[in-house]
């Protein structure tokens, strides 16, 4: 299969689009991943009119998390194994997308060397997601745990209910594929998995599509206009 083809799967199957945005403000999350999410995450909170900084990143984080399932969706099509790190990727400004943002993959990096399963996903963990979130969480006030539910909810979706649905996609034991990543020790026995304490210990109502409740607010609700998710921890059943 050629890039241009897997990159049409995966436009098709999740709110992301390949290439470069043509207007509209942008800021390049890649550059976050060193600690310079500060003035990008305050633009995005103008644009947004968001009244505090903490609603701007928890945001932030909410759309560039469909990039872990882009990496994830071209690893289970493919077998390739994107270094986000060493990609572009790319928040623009969108009144017509959702929350106002839409992510851009600008350009894709494969990792040199070839891994395991488990490496690969640990490498997309340790220099991808948490450096991203440490930085966002230090800048915007926003509780890790927040953050990492905003990229949870969409690898619990992949799993069960993205990947067993997608036609042309091999299919696999999906509820064995999540439970291992959330397994306690994944990350490491020095690495307390957050996913693991999300799918465990903070585990809420399964809802009849079968999304799971949150167990925490994603700050959605705080834009002007914003209404709660339909997964809202402040919802009552």
């Amino acid at each position: 299969m050629t890039d241009a083809s897997l990159y049409k799967i995966i436009e098709e199957a999740l709110p992301i689009k390949i290439g470069h945005p043509q207007a509209g403000p942008a800021w390049n999350v890649s550059d976050w991943l060193t600690g310079n999410a500060d003035a990008d995450i305050k633009s995005i909170q103008s644009v947004q009119n968001a009244s505090k900084m903490m609603t701007a990143g928890s945001l932030a984080i909410k759309r560039t998390a469909h990039t872990v399932i882009a990496a994830l969706l071209a690893y289970y099509k493919e077998g390739v194994q994107w270094d986000l790190s060493e990609s572009n990727v790319i928040i623009a400004h969108e009144k017509e997308a959702p929350l106002c943002l839409r992510v851009y993959l600008n350009h894709t990096v494969s990792y040199a060397e070839r891994m395991d399963q488990s490496a690969f996903m640990r490498r997309l963990y340790f220099d991808w997601c948490k450096p991203l979130i440490l930085s966002v969480s230090a800048v915007s006030n926003v509780n890790k745990l927040v953050l990492w539910e905003n990229i949870y909810i969409y690898i619990r979706s992949f799993y069960l209910k993205t990947a067993p649905q997608l036609e042309g996609l091999v299919q696999l034991d999906w509820q064995k594929e999540l439970d291992e990543l959330t397994h306690e020790d994944f990350f490491g026995i020095d690495e307390p998995n957050p996913f693991h304490h999300l799918h465990h210990f903070k585990a809420k109502r399964v809802m009849e599509d079968g999304s799971r409740v949150r167990s925490t607010c994603c700050y959605k609700v705080q834009l002007p206009g914003g209404k709660n998710c339909k997964t809202c921890c402040q919802l009552k059943a």
